[in-house]
């Protein structure tokens, strides 16, 4: 059996070292995003065993790690594991889920329990993958002390996904129409469209050391091309889900109404802004008819 870690990085200097660490003695290959600080160096001559894959461009995280999987696929891998450059495993976390995935093979996806950093507490985000909407028994066996197995979800993110061979030959890879953010999301969306489980493991832990970027992304000041970006975004996101029939067209049709009135009105500092958005949600939509067409069939698709 041959199991292959893939990280993708990015100025990884603050965590790598940390997340390396917790790889033990498992293949591990880097997918590195043009980083400006001295990861590549760092990585040389401290970890010479990880294969690392050099791009010359920022990728996103959705392509780099179909570089890392289709790599780790080439060379045999029967289980990858997609690790988050500022995770941190437990000791005995990756040797639980080959154990669970072995034997429960109608999940596709299976995930530690997220803590943060300081391994503590569950990671902030973590706890609105598994709230009661999501699955009914997992807080309620948290709190009665009988966590045990697979808690099946809808959706969890992919700070730490374990991938058997089975599910990127049936599902593929990131969607590259994410670039960051929203990939995971979309990839959830697709094995529940195929009648694929993704699943919690209760009885191990990754560490996700990200606290303190939540907080200050949450209070970051939105201009107007970041909140394109967003919408953008959201737009892919509610489209390209195939367990949705969604109107393509109505976003588009609403925003030229509301053109009409800004000019109606002469809000000429309105008028560009909304042209834009406008423009953008049309190549939005033509991006999201090409994805919703691939990927309602099985197979390794955006995997090389």
């Amino acid at each position: 059996m041959k199991i292959f870690i893939v990280i993708v990085t990015y100025n990884a200097m603050p965590w790598i070292e940390r997340c390396l660490s917790k790889c033990c003695n498992y293949n591990v290959i880097v997918v590195d995003n043009l980083s400006t600080d001295k990861t590549l160096e760092f990585l040389k001559f401290n970890f010479p065993d990880v294969l690392v894959i050099k791009q010359k461009d920022n990728l996103g995280f959705g392509k780099a790690n179909n570089i890392g999987i289709s790599e780790a696929l080439r060379r045999g891998a029967d289980y990858i594991l997609l690790l988050n450059q500022d995770a941190y495993l437990e000791s005995d976390t990756l040797d639980q889920l080959i154990r669970v995935a072995s034997e429960n093979s109608e999940y596709g996806i299976l995930s530690p329990i997220h803590l943060d950093g300081g391994g503590k507490r569950f990671d902030r985000n973590f706890t609105n993958y598994i709230h009661y909407d999501k699955n009914k028994d997992f807080f309620s066996d948290a709190l009665f002390n009988r966590l045990n197995g697979i808690y099946e979800v809808p959706f969890v993110n992919a700070a730490c996904w374990f991938l058997p061979r089975k599910t990127l030959e049936t599902i593929g890879g990131f969607d590259p129409i994410f670039f960051h953010y929203g990939e995971d999301e979309n990839y959830c969306q697709r094995l529940v469209y195929h009648g694929i489980k993704i699943g919690v493991v209760s009885h191990c832990y990754v560490r996700h050391d990200r606290e303190n970027r939540i907080k200050k992304d949450t209070e970051e000041n939105k201009s107007y091309s970041l909140w394109l970006k967003n919408e953008e975004l959201r737009y892919k996101i509610n489209n390209a889900d195939l367990t949705k029939d969604p109107n393509l067209t109505k976003p588009i049709e609403i925003q030229k109404r509301v053109l009409m009135r800004d000019f109606i009105f002469f809000r000429i500092n309105k008028i560009n802004n909304r042209i834009n958005y406008i423009k953008s949600l049309k190549r939005c939509k033509n991006e999201v008819i090409q994805s919703r067409s691939k990927n309602k069939s099985r197979g390794a698709h955006y995997l090389n």
